[in-house]
């Protein structure tokens, strides 16, 4: 799927939150899970405060990277009172937490009600890139709705009043942020440049399962409780930045890499705890909500994580030569400190010395498990040749890992059901996909030659052959889309192609329903306005570019459908957000009940009110031409 082919204006789906633009001249006792030092320069005694955990990730958006500096997050009481979560400012690309969420800040605020909160973000020396099928990529600039450059914003929250941070003492709240870059940035290809004005999502609950990852420098290890707790410093934050502690519990399944090495269960936290106090760390799991303990499923430590001494890459393998990869879509982190975030293509060089690792996995690897579309972390030494053709943001470099380490990163693919074979008692299922995409990008970006057997076993994305071992595919249906998560066979090894670890049948895969009216506007965009449902009006003249509904890869036209879809509410979702946001007073109406949602719109859409864009999310049946949504925006222009 090209990203290109889509077009958004700014709104939020699924917001219990509202962050709106409100200006461009620059941003101003322990609990269960959670240590008892405080992420902001505020005293806070045991008695007087509580827990909060902030975290962030990312709908999926246009972009191969996204990458801004966030150097403010300030929470709100309703009497104005506000404290800072965010001691120290830390660039992020929003574009590689699609399928993660961030543990920003933790640690003991004043207890009371957060009504709101203020995020500073500073586009100055921003890094946006879309993929637009080159090797470089297209780099676009930000623009506010005037066409004038951004530098930075200040984004001003204000919480649903059923849904405020309820912050108390020996209990933890979590407020989770998700900077939606698809509903946030409207790409102009002819101009590049986006125009960026961001509704974004946010929830004092988390809305998605999304596996978690804190980082931050060790301070010690208790190998009696299973568990090691770290100073939080995330993304890209030095160590000596002080955002809060977390403790992570481990089990006996946690698998970890320290220093190249692969460990699982007791044996890797003895060796975690033989680590220097200041190593850092990066675990991988989950939040349990109840009493937001965060439980690691797999961690990275020490080199394994960053290395002063040797430079870092990660990206996706879109073609391979022997012992040279290309690798795109880098994010380069230097030994010296320094972050570069690119969509060029960089040439990497990996040799019978090259330790190779795998995600979560034990055993023993080499270079041939290097093969095109796996996503991978390289530890090497970079140079730049200004005569190279391979470039990251317009400077040639290559990448030396002869002597350093690969890390094979667990990757996501995008494709449609041809037909599946079951698994047997002696052997595994298979899956045949037209294959859509890899990570973030089009299945046409890889260059497959070289990864079968044979010349004629090369992987093909109309018919990519997925080994799904003895997972269960009752819930795949024939010529309807899946997502898979797992590893790229050996290079030189297919078929298979791909080994899935997990996969997600048609039925889970969500689907998003976009339409907007262009700058005109309508008072009158359905057919059909009810409790019950809401029916399109597809003959409306004032319909712009965007009128479509994505489940996974596959795009369809509204117009070319015999009939508008029913817009139904999903009655099963424990998560239900039906919102109204107001352009011109950068507010947002929220409603946990599609009923009082259709009340407030009728309400509001007066004869005069202009409709700017709706967009919903869910599950599309197109037997029965229905949208069910668990959540939905309308933008009107009041």
């Amino acid at each position: 799927m090209n990203p290109l082919k889509r077009v958004r204006r700014c709104l939020g789906i699924c917001s219990s939150l509202l962050l709106t633009m409100s200006g461009c001249g620059g941003g101003s006792g322990g609990v269960a899970g959670m240590a008892s030092q405080p992420p902001s320069p505020q005293s806070c005694g045991g008695s007087s405060c509580g827990g909060a955990m902030l975290t962030m990730t990312d709908a999926q958006g246009d972009f191969t990277n996204y990458a801004v500096t966030v150097t403010s997050i300030q929470l709100k009481k309703a009497n104005g009172a506000a404290v800072e979560t965010l001691p120290k400012s830390t660039t992020i690309d929003f574009a590689q937490l699609v399928d993660l969420s961030e543990v920003l800040s933790v640690g003991q605020i004043p207890a009371g009600e957060y009504v709101g909160a203020s995020i500073a973000v500073d586009y100055t020396s921003a890094t946006l890139i879309v993929d637009d099928g080159s090797a470089t990529g297209l780099k676009v600039l930000p623009v506010d709705k005037d066409g004038n450059p951004i530098s930075q914003l200040t984004l001003d929250v204000q919480l649903d009043n059923k849904n405020h941070l309820v912050i108390a003492p020996n209990r933890i709240s979590r407020l989770a942020f998700d900077f939606n870059l698809l509903a946030s940035n409207t790409v102009d290809t002819t101009t590049a440049k986006v125009t960026v004005q961001p509704f974004v999502v946010a929830s004092v609950m988390p809305t998605d399962s999304k596996k978690t990852r804190v980082r931050g420098a060790l301070t010690s290890v208790d190998e009696a409780n299973s568990d090691y707790v770290v100073n939080v410093a995330p993304f890209h934050m030095a160590s000596s930045a002080t955002n809060g502690q977390v403790t992570v519990h481990t089990t006996a399944d946690t698998t970890y890499e320290i220093n190249g090495k692969a460990y699982q269960g007791t044996a890797g936290l003895t060796a975690l705890a033989a680590l220097p106090t200041g190593a850092m760390t990066a675990a991988f799991g989950s939040l349990q909500i109840s009493d937001m303990t965060f439980t690691a499923a797999n961690i990275l430590a020490g080199t394994s994580l960053e290395n002063e001494n040797i430079d870092h890459l990660t990206g996706n393998v879109v073609g391979r030569s022997g012992n040279t990869l290309t690798i795109r879509g880098v994010e380069i982190g230097r030994h010296d400190g320094a972050f570069e975030f690119g969509g060029g293509n960089v040439s990497v060089t990996v040799g019978s010395n090259t330790i190779v690792t795998e995600e979560g996995q034990s055993g023993s690897f080499d270079i041939s498990a290097i093969s095109v579309g796996q996503r991978i972390d390289v530890f090497g030494v970079e140079s730049i040749n200004s005569m190279n053709q391979s470039t990251v943001n317009g400077k040639g470099t290559t990448f030396d890992a002869t002597a350093g380490r690969v890390r094979l990163v667990i990757t996501p693919i995008w494709g449609v059901v041809k037909n599946t074979t079951a698994a047997t008692s002696t052997g595994s299922g298979s899956v045949a996909l037209n294959l859509m995409a890899i990570d973030t990008r089009p299945a046409s970006a890889y260059d497959f030659t070289g990864t079968g057997k044979t010349t004629a076993d090369d992987a093909q994305s109309s018919n990519y052959v997925v080994n799904t071992q003895s997972l269960p595919l009752a819930g795949l249906a024939l010529n309807a889309p899946t997502r898979m998560f797992g590893f790229v066979t050996s290079f030189g090894s297919a078929p298979p192609d791909f080994n899935a670890m997990t996969l997600v049948d048609f039925s889970a895969v969500r689907a998003e329903l976009d339409i907007g009216w262009g700058l005109k506007g309508t008072t009158a965009p359905f057919t059909t306005e009810s409790n019950a449902q809401l029916v399109l009006d597809l003959s409306n003249p004032n319909i712009g570019v965007e009128h479509v509904i994505e489940v996974g890869p596959m795009r369809i036209d509204l117009k070319s459908l015999t009939s508008s879809p029913m817009i139904v509410p999903d009655a099963t979702s424990s998560m239900q957000l039906y919102s109204i946001g107001h352009v011109a007073t950068h507010k947002i109406e929220n409603f946990n009940t599609f009923a009082d949602f259709a009340t407030a719109l009728s309400s509001a859409l007066n004869g005069s009110t202009l409709v700017d864009r709706l967009a919903a999310s869910g599950s599309f049946n197109s037997v029965t031409n229905t949208f069910t949504a668990d959540h939905l925006i309308v933008v009107v222009n009041n």
